[in-house]
């Protein structure tokens, strides 16, 4: 056989059922795992400074950017994530 045969009966159709379909579901949890790291920094900095974080707006509000600024009747910070 010459290589562009093997090519297509054997390596293409693994790479198209078996590594391409891991490599995706492998990238898509990389990323997933990585912003959830993300905001645990973000949250452990906001505890270390004092900052009083609201976690059920951060619950509600998923993908938007992190806001600190007084809260209403209140004095210091509220970090809304």
């Amino acid at each position: 056989m010459d290589t562009i045969a093997i090519f297509k009966d054997f390596l293409l159709p693994l790479f198209v059922c078996v590594v391409l379909p891991v490599m995706i579901v492998f990238l898509v949890q990389f990323y997933r795992s990585r912003n959830l790291a993300r905001k645990a920094e973000i949250i452990k900095a906001a505890i270390e400074k004092g900052v009083q974080i609201d976690a059920m707006q951060g619950c509600s509000d998923r993908g938007r950017a992190v806001k600190c600024g007084p809260g209403p009747g209140q004095e210091g910070n509220v970090c809304k994530l």
